[in-house]
């Protein structure tokens, strides 16, 4: 079995490291500066920033434009609120709750119902299929007509 040796923390026979001043000294660098002391009673000075001189009907005709640009943003984002047309929510969803409806169907009638039940024949496929048909008519003109309305939007 391995033998596990412990070391002594305080046992100073391994090779040290050398300290970062050392290393600079090895490798020809300067050394590094000392950061200056600061005496904590000496006056601070405070840089002063300095300020144009405007006359106060400029600082007033400035805060006038300003409120008349935020006003006519204002009066935009309204606009554009007023003018968003909100569809009701069966309008904007039924495309989709078409395509999901017709994927859950092919999904029953395909592949859960025959694992579950052996002998299984598709009830989507007596009448030639004419229930695939349908909802491909539907589901892909819906689609066509949905980027033909964006289209419609963006020009």
């Amino acid at each position: 079995m391995a033998k596990f040796v412990i070391k002594d923390i305080n046992d100073d026979s391994a090779p040290r490291k050398p300290a970062m001043d050392e290393v600079r000294e090895i490798n020809g660098l300067p050394p590094i500066p000392k950061p200056a002391t600061v005496n904590p009673n000496a006056p601070v000075s405070i840089p002063v920033m300095m300020v144009s001189e405007t006359s106060r009907d400029e600082v007033i005709e400035q805060e006038a434009i300003a409120v008349q640009l935020e006003t006519r943003v204002e009066e935009k984002v309204v606009d554009e609120q007023i003018n968003k047309e909100e569809e009701h929510w069966m309008k904007s969803y039924w495309r989709p709750g078409m395509a999901w409806l017709w994927m859950l169907i092919c999904f029953f009638d395909f592949i859960i119902f025959p694992i579950a039940y052996h002998p299984w024949a598709a009830l989507t496929l007596s009448n030639g299929g004419l229930i695939h048909a349908a909802f491909a008519a539907v589901v892909g003109v819906s689609a066509w007509s949905r980027g033909q309305e964006k289209l419609a939007k963006i020009n």
